[in-house]
């Protein structure tokens, strides 16, 4: 079956929307009568960045086949993005280069210096560093480790869980811990405007970290430590309605690692506003 017959949307470049692209191709290839695993091969023939975990594509092609809601119906779970506030928010707030001035943080600071602001040495963390390749151990044990490029943002429960296809993996919501960190990732406009948006949404949840991609887009991240799923599920909406990708709402969605080499980009991954006080030491 070609997908030319059902009339897939080309897929965006990696961090603009591609994991929502995935998830709607899905749907077209169910409703086209593809078998799922023929569907699995198409989404990942036409991917524009290597996945983010092992079953990314299958898990995604998986939760689609066994739903009954079309995607539009899922779409408006998700609040609309709305340009108009999202210029509103930006007129009134800094640019990249003014948000990097306001850092209380050394914008030098090491990976391993910025996660032991934000993670104990003895939990466990998820890294990715490389296409399909992650691994999960205590932070102590990462220390040094140059290969980190992807980042769980909060604490993993457990070394293993068990995948919503039962199978056994270091990087699923099932070994995932209550969440610490939300990551907002923007999808609409520059760095200015990323830069202005998280600024803004400080005023809801305490702004962490700014990290750049090393493509077009900051993973700005918010502390939530200890707050209720609805209480955290309010704050992102707002903040998918003025931008954020709403990918970034599963617990165990990977960020950007600080200081981390995009390997797709040939670009570091580098900090651009760095709290540490509004980290780990905020919440113990």
């Amino acid at each position: 079956m070609a997908n030319t017959e059902i009339n897939l949307p080309n897929c965006p470049k990696g961090g603009t929307g591609v994991h929502r692209w995935m998830w709607a191709c899905a749907f077209k290839l169910k409703d086209a009568g593809c078998p799922q695993a023929q569907a699995v091969h198409i989404i990942r023939s036409l991917m524009t960045r290597a996945e983010t975990s092992g079953d990314e594509v299958s898990s995604s092609v998986a939760n689609a086949y066994h739903k009954k809601e079309d995607p539009d119906e899922i779409r408006e779970r998700w609040p609309r993005f709305d340009p108009l506030v999202q210029a509103q928010v930006v007129a009134g707030g800094p640019s990249l280069l003014q948000l990097r001035a306001f850092s209380p943080g050394s914008l030098d600071a090491s990976m391993d210096e910025v996660l032991l602001a934000l993670f104990r040495p003895e939990e466990l963390l998820c890294f990715g560093f490389g296409k399909n390749e992650f691994t999960t151990k205590t932070l102590q044990e990462w220390l040094g480790d140059d290969r980190r490029v992807f980042v769980t943002p909060s604490p993993m429960r457990a070394k293993f869980g068990r995948t919503k296809q039962g199978r056994i993996s270091q990087h699923c919501e099932d070994n995932t811990g209550p969440r610490r960190f939300l990551v907002v990732e923007f999808d609409q406009g520059g760095t200015d405007t990323h830069a202005a948006v998280a600024w803004h949404l400080a005023e809801f949840a305490p702004l962490v970290l700014s990290v750049f991609s090393g493509g077009k887009s900051l993973h700005s991240w918010f502390n939530v430590a200890g707050w209720s799923e609805p209480e955290a599920r309010k704050f992102f909406d707002y903040a998918v309605s003025l931008g954020g990708d709403r990918a970034m709402w599963r617990r165990f969605q990977f960020a950007r690692a600080p200081q981390g080499w995009n390997p797709d980009k040939q670009a570091r991954q580098t900090v651009q506003y760095f709290n540490p006080g509004a980290g780990l030491e905020a919440i113990q």
